[in-house]
């Protein structure tokens, strides 16, 4: 029997890199990526959607941060509901505006919530 509603949540991500890039150089398995190009056709910006583990997520993104490839992130796990086999995103319940620090220490995504992580 097939459920005709249900939830859940997908990673939602936008990066921006510290210098534009011929290529964007995250790879995460299940997400699917947007470029946003600079006029003469580098990549100075991604957006990336789909359903990925936060944990993975967090490590790539920590990890890119670190090195100084990427200079500003946004990310959290989005929640839908799933009706009638259309997906209906909820609203985020907060922001979380996060140091550098903070965002090393972060474990876990909590549903719903968009974390900032400006350098």
């Amino acid at each position: 029997m097939k459920l005709r509603n249900a939830h859940g949540t997908e990673l939602e991500l936008y990066i921006v890199y510290t210098q534009p890039v011929a290529s964007a150089a995250l790879q995460l398995e299940g997400l699917k990526f947007e470029t946003y190009p600079t006029p003469d056709g580098l990549i100075r910006a991604a957006r990336g959607t789909g359903d990925v583990a936060g944990s993975v997520a967090l490590e790539t993104l920590r990890a890119m941060l670190l090195s100084g490839e990427i200079r500003w992130l946004e990310l959290g796990l989005r929640g839908y509901s799933l009706m009638e086999k259309k997906r209906e995103y909820r609203p985020w319940r907060k922001n979380a505006h996060l140091s550098l620090e903070q965002f090393t220490d972060l474990t876990a995504l909590e549903p719903e919530v968009r974390y900032h992580a400006p350098i």
